[in-house]
């Protein structure tokens, strides 16, 4: 039997790994898989609360990365995953998303000789500003089976050779569709809309090029603070995004309600109930959609554009002087919006079945 090792490190790739987790309880497999922390996001809030909602089981190992350098961070997580594997010996090392966790994964395999399965791959923004943008494409290009959720993903991979028999470019490329799906058909039947007073929007914000320059910070902060006069925005605050916030000095409008961060399950309910969904978020940007929402997405760009492409959102542009202008655009939205292209729902049958062949 084949050992599967699974790499997470980020709140979303503990989510997208439910969808795996929940298929496998229900099917038969010829592997076992196996899961390890890298320690990226490890504390209660930002990951425990997701084990426990989810019903997922601890990771197999957890790395203490905390408080690290990203370079430092990088290189503990090499040789945890190293570690891992030299005990274990997996046939597989399966990565989600884009973050440094996906690919420290990616890159301990090559060096140890182990495939690599990448989950979300061919997706790009097309900004090598975006640590994000790097990972994907370093990721990509050190894994043997790429499963892409979108088929605008595949085409992003072809226009780079992959498919086309350019030597070191050889690998499988697998349209599942995207496991986020697999997740929102999962667990949105049983979910209870958020009820407030009055129609609200719901806002993530923790991406690094929204938080980390004091001067665009304090103009994103001014931005919201405007549409907020117009819609109450809820707002559960990444710790990071708190820490910048304090260290500026700045303050939102009393009609943002700063909460602390949420479970996916309460995300999900949050969402439901919200009329607009505000995010630099990659993630929350397509399940705003899954649920009808409209999204603002807080950027200049964006992996997802079919977003863009069937009228489900709209950009909110890389200056946030213009973030109003883009909401009042956004007000025009009807009130419930589709998203198409993303698989049927089977995205995990998929990659489990790649994986067993």
């Amino acid at each position: 039997m084949k050992t599967v090792l699974s790499i997470l490190g980020a709140r979303p790739q503990i989510i997208k790994s439910a969808a795996l987790f929940h298929h496998l309880q229900q099917h038969s497999y010829p592997f076992r898989l196996l899961t390890l922390h890298t320690g990226q996001h490890y504390d209660e809030n930002m990951s425990g609360i997701f084990y426990k909602e989810l019903g997922l089981p601890r990771p197999d190992f957890i790395l203490s990365t905390s408080g690290m350098s990203r370079l430092e961070r990088l290189e503990e997580m090499l040789r945890g995953i190293r570690r891992a594997m030299a005990q274990e010996r997996p046939d597989v090392v399966l990565v989600f998303g884009d973050t440094d966790s996906t690919l420290a994964g990616a890159l301990a395999g090559e060096y140890e000789g182990i495939p690599v399965g990448h989950v979300e791959a061919g997706l790009r923004s097309h900004r090598r500003d975006m640590p994000e943008e790097i990972n994907r494409i370093l990721t990509d290009r050190l894994s043997r089976w790429l499963f892409c959720p979108t088929h605008r993903a595949i085409e992003n991979l072809k226009k780079e050779g992959f498919g086309s028999g350019v030597s070191g470019l050889s690998s499988e490329i697998i349209f599942t569709g995207d496991v986020m799906l697999d997740n929102i058909q999962h667990y949105a039947p049983a979910l209870k809309a958020y009820e407030a007073q009055e129609p609200y929007a719901f806002m993530t914000l923790h991406r690094n090029y929204n938080t980390d320059q004091p001067e665009r910070l304090k103009a994103v902060v001014q931005a919201l603070n405007t549409i907020a006069r117009e819609i109450g925005i809820i707002f559960p605050v990444h710790p990071r995004t708190r820490k910048a916030l304090e260290r500026e000095g700045l303050v939102f409008d009393s009609r943002v309600q700063v909460i602390d961060p949420v479970g996916f399950l309460e995300t999900l309910s949050y969402v439901k109930g919200a009329r607009y969904v505000f995010t630099d978020s990659g993630g929350l940007q397509k399940e705003a959609c899954f649920l009808g929402k409209p999204v603002l997405i807080l950027r200049g760009e964006t992996e997802w554009t079919e977003i863009l492409d069937e009228g489900a959102g709209l950009l909110a542009g890389d200056e946030p002087e213009i973030w109003p202008e883009k909401w009042a655009r956004l007000k025009t939205f009807p009130p419930s919006v589709s998203l198409r292209g993303y698989g049927d729902g089977n995205a995990a049958r998929l990659i489990c079945e790649a994986l067993s062949a």
